[in-house]
């Protein structure tokens, strides 16, 4: 029953009477994952489709919409170049298709950015050289073109430039260091992807500044040039001129085209979102009931996720790739659990193995993770022969058979030793100590000769003995447990079972392997010159590393990237107030996904983790955009908390909602995808947009605007420096040569 975006496996089983059927096979899973992923990579073009919808209804031109859609794409294969060829990372896979989902929505926002600074340079240009009127710009001839027209529209370029640089660098830069925070993960398809979303971003940055301000210009010379002069006399005939300069005029045609607009994301804050909190409830300037309200339910939503979020776990056994539902999800579990067969078969089964000393990693590529993986180190002294190291090897046979779990010191046994009878941590009945399988084979083909005769000959004969544990090694094929090269014996091993379940949570099987690793370390100190270099070694052990992995690397990604955002939001706002009270709702938004993902029901697998970090740089913009605009404010002389906090809502409270809906829209097309890794990918991002959006409008611009910094206060360098030693710390020189830089390239592309 396959169609189009859904496979027959889909159906999970078949019937036939009463007898349910399900079948399973690697090749069979294989196939089915390649089709799977590329169906999936398929709906992309949905993705983008979208996007282009949302691009056209706030842009309000196809065109732009178009190029910027064009430029966001654009990125992928070239940050695919610089990924493969200059950084030399070859490893990819279904987790990097993600990146295409999350750069339309990041590159969409910082499109919106370009294009709404690009709107409001109409009524602010003059800021870019403070002039008072159209007069002065002409009297004045900045740029030397000696047209009037010309000039403005330099200006607003300029104007553009700047203010979207500025928003859109900061963003990019936290953004960067969160996915780079992830590049440092031991698990290597989180690093990777880390790497490549990062370059992703950066090339997306370069692309909107090369390509953004040459369509612009060619729109605006192309179609609306003549309606916007119209539309500014329409305007400024119903505005009152008398005693106002053409500032101020420009300033009320803004406020009127706001008011006029019929733009959802306008409206929303136009009509709704300011009046509310400004007027709404409001007793005094400093006691405003809605934004109190508002700070106090996102504390109380904060407490009650980010407790939750500490309870996480990550899984037990592997993700599979497959949702619910389909015929291959969980079928080897299932087989496991709902069949019988041996009892046994569900304890951890461990080899531990003498004469090896570790693995040789020179040459590993991280990235090259099914190349060379390294070569195994024998001990050179390793020595199975003497009677000695034989009678040692044996002793851990029997000591192995007798092995409480309970800790030395301790009364209680260890949560996942399920013995309850004899306490016992492993099955005495299941280990198989292969130097007596080699006593017995000997036994057989000499007759009358003991066991003590045969270890003997180790001492008086070796070259004999070595010779029949070859000969018995090769006809009964135990080369899993005696392992010889070039005729000369280089390891031996014990197999055992554990009496700890498979697939436990890592609280329980972490505790339980370092009790078996410290009964490894005391057999080792006792042990004879040739056996004292051991290795145990089992699945369970070897996934427990990669679950580890998973949150050090969670961990130090937080431990980087909330610190660089921090120093990013600083140095953005130049304010110590704007930075921290983003930082805080970056916490608050972090804590707030975490605590969802529990709630779910979801662990700590390879998707949260990276939705972890991620959700650091994606939950930045809409704080930076925002408290960028509020400094701004204040720059352009408005220094109350109510003006600042209006601005900045007014301005670029549309592009954030934007922002929100093509980010979300884009990464909920995944949810449509059958692979479970993208449906979760497609759930944390839309998590951690809408709480990125919930902080940012009720939890940010509300604690702004009850104790946001008024006039100069909290200014972090510069002539106004609230911090005395900061005070001569200033960027004049380094920013006139970046507005020099500006106004040469904005000259360039008009």
């Amino acid at each position: 029953n396959n169609v189009p975006f859904r496979s027959g496996y889909n159906d999970g089983s078949f019937e036939v009477g009463d007898l349910r059927i399900r079948f399973y096979s690697f090749t069979l899973d294989t196939l089915e994952l390649d089709r799977l992923v590329a169906s999936d990579l398929s709906l992309v073009m949905a993705s983008v489709l979208f996007v282009f919808c949302c691009m056209v209804l706030h842009i309000r031109s196809a065109m732009i919409s178009a190029v910027g859609v064009f430029s966001v794409l654009l990125s992928i294969p070239v940050a695919l170049f610089f990924y493969r060829l200059v950084f030399f990372i070859n490893y990819f896979n279904q987790i990097h298709v993600v990146t295409i989902f999350l750069i339309l929505g990041i590159g969409a926002d910082n499109v919106f950015v370009f294009a709404d600074a690009w709107k409001q340079s109409r009524h602010l240009w003059y800021l870019v050289h403070d002039l008072s009127s159209r007069k002065e710009a002409q009297e004045r001839n900045i740029y030397g073109t000696g047209e009037l027209e010309t000039e403005v529209l330099i200006h607003r370029l300029v104007y553009t430039i700047r203010r979207a640089a500025s928003s859109v660098q900061n963003t990019m830069l936290t953004t960067v260091a969160a996915f780079l925070a992830t590049g440092i993960s031991p698990v290597i398809p989180v690093a990777a992807f880390g790497i490549f979303a990062a370059v992703t971003v950066s090339v997306n940055f370069g692309w909107i500044f090369l390509i953004q301000p040459s369509i612009t210009v060619w729109h605006h010379y192309k179609y609306r040039a003549k309606k916007q002069v119209h539309a500014d006399e329409d305007e400024s005939e119903t505005i009152d001129k008398e005693g106002k300069t053409e500032r101020e005029i420009q300033e009320e045609i803004e406020e009127k085209e706001e008011s006029n607009s019929r733009a959802y994301e306008v409206l929303f804050f136009t009509k709704l979102y300011i009046p509310f909190m400004l007027k709404s409830g409001k007793l005094s300037e400093r006691f405003r009931v809605v934004p109190i309200l508002a700070l106090l339910f996102n504390l109380v939503l904060f407490l009650a996720l980010g407790i939750q979020a500490f309870k996480l776990d990550v899984p037990n056994d592997i993700p599979g790739n497959y949702a619910a539902g389909h015929m291959f999800a969980d079928f080897l579990d299932a087989y496991s659990d709902d069949f019988a067969g041996g009892g046994n078969d569900d304890f951890v089964l461990i080899t531990y193995a003498f004469g090896i000393e570790g693995i040789d990693r020179d040459g590993f590529k991280k990235f090259d993770p099914n190349g060379f993986r390294g070569d195994v180190v024998f001990d050179e002294d390793f020595d199975i022969v003497s009677s000695a190291n034989q009678l040692h090897f044996l002793s851990v046979c029997n000591d192995l058979r007798n092995l409480t779990c309970i800790p030395s010191g301790e009364s209680k046994r260890l949560e996942g030793c399920t013995d309850a009878v004899n306490n016992l941590a492993t099955i005495p009945d299941d280990i198989v100590c292969v130097l007596e399988f080699f006593y017995e084979y000997y036994q057989a083909t000499v007759n009358n000769i003991s066991i003590s005769a045969i270890q003997s000959l180790g001492d008086t004969d070796p070259e004999h003995f070595v010779g029949a544990l070859e000969n018995f090694s090769l006809s009964q094929d135990v080369s899993p447990y005696l392992g010889f090269v070039n005729s000369e014996p280089k390891y031996i091993a014990i197999e055992y079972r554990a009496t700890l379940l498979n697939n436990q949570p890592t609280r329980i099987k972490e505790p339980f392997f370092d009790f078996l690793y410290d009964f490894e370390d005391s057999k080792a100190d006792e042990a004879p010159v040739g056996m004292k270099s051991t290795l145990q070694t089992t699945f369970d052990m070897i996934f427990l590393d990669t679950e580890l992995g998973i949150v050090s690397g969670l961990f130090n990604g937080l431990g980087l990237s909330l610190p660089a955002a921090y120093l990013v939001l600083l140095y953005g706002t130049n304010n110590i107030y704007l930075a921290t009270f983003a930082f805080l709702s970056i916490v608050g938004i972090v804590g707030c996904v975490l605590g969802s993902i529990y709630v779910i029901g979801w662990t700590l697998g390879v998707a949260e983790a990276i939705a972890a970090i991620m959700v650091v740089g994606l939950s930045v913009d809409y704080c930076v955009h925002l408290g960028h605009m509020y400094a701004v404010a204040g720059e352009e002389g408005h220094h109350k908390r109510s003006e600042r906090f209006e601005i900045a809502a007014k301005r670029m409270g549309p592009t954030v909602l934007a922002g929100f809906i093509t980010t979300g829209g884009s990464a909920s097309v995944m949810f449509f995808c059958q692979l479970e890794f993208f449906n979760k990918m497609a759930a944390l991002i839309v998590l951690t947009v809408f709480f990125s959006l919930e902080f940012a409008l009720c939890f940010y611009l509300p604690v702004n605007l009850l104790f946001g910094p008024e006039g100069h206060s909290g200014v972090l360098y510069g002539k106004n420096s609230c911090i005395p030693c900061l005070k001569s710390l200033s960027c004049g020189s380094k920013e006139a040569k970046g507005e020099q830089k500006t106004d040469a390239a904005a000259a360039t592309f008009v």
